[in-house]
């Protein structure tokens, strides 16, 4: 699968790191949504003070604007909520988007550089950018927790991954890579430590599930709309070949 994807210099992937702009208060804006679903159905408060939270971290589909999500993302706070409010669990859930890189909206009056619009991103900086944000939002997510909570150290973070069309695959190859890099932490735990003790998934945080939503196809052509779609094409294609 390849894809190539807008870049703009408002957001660099390689020079993102944890913590740095993040922002953990409930928020909707045109570039990310942030919606906390607290115990017995209440929302508002950081959540970071429960220790059952669990992150719910979206990964849009083309083109990566993640205002189109807004009403779903409402709707499912609601439904978590609502489902907290019927129950005896004590679980509370963050939920994260944001646009993917290079389609974010420049602020009012902010204007965009025409030269860095030129720039593509290819699918692979795409996935690498979403982890890092993830990455970067779980560690700001733990300290604002060890600060609130005045704890010793990082608690360790419960993600879903969620993904939309191309998102989906995108959020199977981020569970691809941190299972590999799971992997590697043990054996390096393991050179280190003789007996196996110790905490051998040292990456702060573990994907506990992934919701696909309408994956993207794989071979599109083969589908039932893309061989209608061909069958299409090659028709005109025949009748400008016998035009000239």
């Amino acid at each position: 699968m390849k894809s190539i994807f807008r870049r703009t210099r408002l957001f660099k992937p390689r020079s993102m790191s944890p913590g740095i702009n993040i922002n953990l208060n409930p928020h909707i804006t045109p570039n990310s949504f942030l919606s906390h679903v607290s115990p017995g159905g209440q929302g508002g408060g950081t959540t970071s003070l429960y220790p059952s939270t669990t992150l719910i971290y979206f990964i849009s589909g083309n083109p990566g604007l993640i205002a189109y999500y807004h009403l779903f993302f409402s709707l499912l706070s609601s439904e978590l909520s609502q489902a907290n409010a019927t129950s005896d669990g004590n679980g509370s859930y963050i939920i994260r988007g944001r646009s993917l890189g290079g389609f974010e909206v420049p602020a009012q009056g902010e204007e965009g550089n025409s030269a860095a619009a030129t720039a593509l991103y290819s699918l692979n900086d795409q996935i690498s950018f979403m982890e890092r944000d993830l990455e970067s939002f779980v560690h700001a997510w733990q300290d604002a927790a060890m600060r609130e909570r005045k704890l010793d150290e990082q608690p360790r973070a419960n993600v879903i991954v969620m993904g939309h069309s191309v998102g989906a695959y995108m959020a199977m190859e981020i569970m691809r890579r941190r299972r590999e890099k799971a992997g590697l932490q043990r054996k390096i735990q393991t050179a280190r430590d003789a007996n196996g003790n110790g905490d051998a998934n040292g990456l702060g945080l573990d994907i506990i599930g992934g919701i696909m939503l309408f994956p993207t196809v794989v071979d599109i052509a083969k589908s039932p709309n893309g061989r209608i779609l061909t069958v299409c094409l090659r028709a005109r294609l025949e009748y400008h070949g016998d035009a000239n």
